[in-house]
């Protein structure tokens, strides 16, 4: 036994079928949306943790560029101290061989 449809039937059929798509459709949008928002707060804690992170290393470069700077100049003033010793050392040396050398009637070796 065949059974033939109407167009009536084939309509209601259509509507069935259109309106269960449209439950299907919405419900996945409405899944979707959900993720996408669970998604983009987290994203924004995400990006909140590193904002936080980047402000800290801030913070300990700029104090690691000050405890440089003060080595730094620590570390110049002390050479600057050293090369002045060595240099006064130097001279007075230089004018104790001198006066040597003209003690003993010597001619400078320079």
């Amino acid at each position: 036994m065949i059974v033939m449809l109407t167009k009536d039937d084939l309509k209601e059929i259509r509507k069935i079928v259109r309106e269960e798509v449209e439950v299907e459709v919405g419900d996945a949008k409405d899944s979707i949306q959900s993720d996408l928002l669970h998604w983009r707060l987290q994203t924004q804690n995400d990006i909140r943790g590193l904002s936080d992170k980047v402000k800290n290393l801030e913070i300990r470069i700029g104090s690691l560029e000050k405890e440089t700077k003060k080595g730094f100049r620590d570390i110049k003033k002390k050479l600057k101290t050293t090369v002045e010793f060595f240099d006064k050392d130097h001279l007075r040396n230089l004018e104790r061989i001198e006066r040597v050398e003209r003690h003993l009637s010597l001619t400078p070796v320079s």
